[in-house]
């Protein structure tokens, strides 16, 4: 990502504090502070940028507003961003994109309507984990757990598959086994 500000606020038509155009040269673009919301189709088919970086506050990424960004590969963010609009970034080759503050899952969820072709690249700031476990030696199942460690996880699922056990029952009645715990 940009390690600062590489654009002019004279490249950007700002609007009631709503991004509604791009006009600068491209590269890395420092989206300024201040800025709510990308407006529809703000980047489209803007072929010269190559990073993207939308500042703290922005809560809306319109429809459309990267589409057709052939060489955007890095997308930055905030934790403040609550809507994602239709279609936002298809047909883009987005290789990296960074949700602060998100799970990975989280943020592909918040993604999915944006239309990122590789889903892989989007990576949230917080970890996630899924503990895989078997009870009564027949059934698996998965919980998953917002920590930031696989040992986090574990003790996590001990402490709420505790709740569900019977201390006067039999172990073998409600025989818990973790098989597996993996990043998600």
């Amino acid at each position: 990502m940009a390690k600062g500000p590489t654009s002019s606020i004279k490249d950007f038509k700002i609007k009631d504090n709503i991004l509604v155009k791009y006009k600068g040269k491209g590269g890395d673009v420092v989206i300024p502070d201040g800025v709510v919301e990308i407006g529809k189709k703000a980047f489209f088919q803007n072929r010269s940028i190559t990073s993207v970086v939308i500042p703290a506050g922005c809560k809306v990424i319109s429809g459309w507003a990267f589409s057709g960004c052939l060489n955007l590969m890095k997308v930055d963010l905030p934790v403040s961003l609550t809507k994602v609009g239709y279609d936002a970034f298809s047909y883009c080759r987005v290789k990296s994109v960074f949700a602060r503050g998100r799970t990975t899952k989280e943020a592909k969820e918040l993604l999915r309507p944006a239309y990122v072709i590789n889903s892989e690249a989007i990576k949230g700031e917080r970890k996630s984990y899924a503990v895989k476990f078997e009870f009564t030696k027949k059934m698996e199942a998965t919980r998953e757990f917002d920590v930031n460690s696989a040992a986090k996880a574990k003790k996590a699922f001990d402490k709420w598959i505790a709740k569900y056990q019977d201390p006067s029952s039999p172990p073998q009645v409600f025989d818990v086994k973790v098989v597996e715990v993996q990043e998600v």
